[in-house]
């Protein structure tokens, strides 16, 4: 990266960079903390950016930030970058996480999706529901027949596997109710996405979307559980009853998605996770 380049790809007000930082992360962009005369800022970039990334998920910080979750400040974004505040680590806090993210579920909305659509991952994730679609029809028709396409494109699927997966879904359409209450997620809340700043627990590198908070819960369950003080804390502000139930439901989707993205063994471990979640 040329940081000689950076003020006028940014804005023609940031002023002269003094130091410039490769930040830890950043898989899909590159991640840097930038020093300039009146401020610390994070930076992210891409050369070949996705169309509308780094806008859908200024939106969703933004939106995130509008129900109380604490997300770092967007500065500016443009086609090829993001730029946030700076947040100084602190120490862990799950408990002050789980209560933050509890407050954001406690407060309800009316229909799963949002009005624009963003990105899981490099992977577009549609939200938009003209249809009027409940929860369980959202879930299916945009997150798990989303992903099931995708694989079909790229890998195919046997008959056998279609079946299977027809069969989960039927199941998924009874089981799911109808009357779930909904919230504003974070989308892709794994532990990576949580950020612990002098000033408490943060909220990152969100994918946002209204859906059931089980669904954020789930997240933090998969690639490693999250501190049992952090669910402790949320349940202070949200229920969990009969969350173990829906757990492995909702691993479904991260999985297929990871499949798609990574290939490998996450397609039979989603597999085995929808098998597992209703017995089929």
């Amino acid at each position: 990266m040329n940081q000689n380049l950076l003020p006028e790809q940014i804005s023609a007000n940031l002023g002269p960079i003094l130091k410039t930082t490769r930040l830890h992360g950043g898989d899909i962009n590159s991640v840097y903390h930038l020093k300039t005369a009146d401020n610390d800022l994070v930076l992210k970039t891409n050369d070949s950016p996705l169309p509308g990334m780094f806008e859908a998920e200024a939106k969703g910080l933004d939106l995130l930030r509008d129900g109380g979750l604490p997300v770092p400040k967007v500065i500016d974004f443009g086609t090829e970058f993001l730029l946030l505040e700076y947040l100084p680590a602190g120490k862990h806090d799950p408990e002050n996480a789980g209560h933050r993210l509890g407050k954001l579920h406690a407060k309800r909305v009316s229909t799963p999706g949002l009005d624009h659509d963003n990105y899981i991952g490099i992977l577009p994730q549609s939200n938009k529901n003209p249809e009027n679609l409940n929860w369980a029809n959202f879930y299916i028709e945009h997150r798990i027949r989303a992903q099931l396409r995708l694989l079909q494109k790229s890998r195919g699927l046997a008959a056998t596997e279609i079946k299977f997966w027809d069969g989960w879904i039927s199941k998924l359409e009874t089981y799911l109710t109808k009357d779930v209450p909904l919230a504003l997620l974070h989308g892709d809340l794994w532990s990576g996405n949580l950020y612990y700043a002098q000033s408490g627990a943060f909220f990152i590198d969100c994918a946002v979307y209204n859906g059931d908070p089980y669904v954020d819960l789930a997240m933090t369950t998969l690639f490693g559980r999250f501190p049992s003080s952090f669910y402790e804390a949320y349940k202070e502000i949200h229920s969990m009853q009969d969350f173990h139930i829906f757990e492995q439901i909702y691993h479904v989707y991260p999985l297929l998605v990871h499949a798609n993205l990574f290939g490998g063994s996450y397609y039979h471990s989603a597999r085995e996770c929808a098998a597992r979640s209703l017995h089929v």
